[in-house]
């Protein structure tokens, strides 16, 4: 994935693939969205860190 910061708190996601798709599916995080906040970001980073059992 690619994103690029708009402005200070927003980011644009423009590249993604059906493997990153992938991805985040099996993680059980949703990267859908074209354009993100900082605190947005920061909720799907908190859940990618939780360790999982």
């Amino acid at each position: 994935m690619a994103g690029h910061r708009l402005d200070a708190n927003v980011y644009h996601f423009d590249y993604r693939t059906d493997l990153t798709d992938a991805l985040c599916s099996c993680v059980g995080i949703d990267l859908s969205r074209q354009v993100m906040t900082k605190s947005q970001m920061s909720k799907v980073m908190s859940v990618v860190k939780k360790p999982r059992s």
